[in-house]
């Protein structure tokens, strides 16, 4: 049934209205819960991107270490092409 035949059948405008605009509060809420849930997932992303950049930059310099101690031996360091295999039988 069509909202115009809504109208036409039970008489009033009000009754029209209920069947075809949803409840407003309704809607703000769940408008306000879903922009919670951004919100929330927008600090865990931020959250979990700042604890990787801190363990890159950890990874880093264990990783500038290391290759100074081999500079220091007098050792080249290993091919960055080369498998941790080839490296490491």
């Amino acid at each position: 049934m069509l909202a115009a035949e809504v109208l036409f059948s039970t008489g009033t405008l009000l009754e029209t209205a209920s069947i075809v605009i949803p409840d407003t509060e309704v809607i703000d809420e769940r408008e306000r819960l879903l922009i919670e849930a951004v919100l929330s997932l927008a600090r865990t992303l931020r959250d979990e991107r700042d604890r990787l950049a801190e363990r890159l930059r950890s990874v880093e310099n264990e990783l500038s270490t290391l290759a100074s101690r081999l500079e220091i031996v007098g050792l080249e360091p290993p091919d960055p092409s080369a498998t941790s295999e080839e490296i490491n039988p």
